[in-house]
């Protein structure tokens, strides 16, 4: 990727669970990228071992780049302050189709994250949703 290749000169951590192959995480540090291996029983507990790994190297902002399983830990575990979403003039549906986020969600709508402030920008074919979630 763009971001592998140009890690020499702007520092690249991934995140990876003790399940990623140990050729692909030996292959991203021989390009020279910083990988952190979260453990954990569940998925908030392996989203607080990787948020806790990146905290001690310094590391305040990160970006989650995933799918809905991704997202949907991050979300569970309450660290998520803004959210950047894709939305593409195409519908996918059926009983098959993911959702954009999955894990624990919540019972009622009055339990649902509520944006702080929201912005929607028009990219190329695309819409860009910017919601602030939470200050810290």
């Amino acid at each position: 990727s763009e971001l592998v290749r140009g890690c020499r000169e702007i520092p690249l951590t991934v995140v990876a669970s003790r399940a990623a192959p140990r050729g692909a995480t030996d292959a991203l540090e021989a390009a020279g990228v910083d990988v952190v291996v979260a453990t954990g029983a569940n998925e908030p507990a392996r989203v607080r071992s990787a948020l806790d790994q990146l905290g001690s190297s310094g590391i305040t902002s990160i970006l989650l780049e995933g799918g809905p399983r991704l997202g949907g830990a991050f979300f569970d575990s309450g660290e998520v302050d803004e959210m950047r979403l894709f939305i593409a003039p195409v519908v996918v549906g059926g009983a098959s189709a993911r959702d954009p986020l999955e894990g624990e969600g919540i019972e009622q709508i009055s339990e649902a994250n509520r944006a702080l402030s929201l912005e929607c920008t028009r990219v190329s074919d695309d819409v860009l949703l910017i919601a602030r979630l939470r200050e810290w």
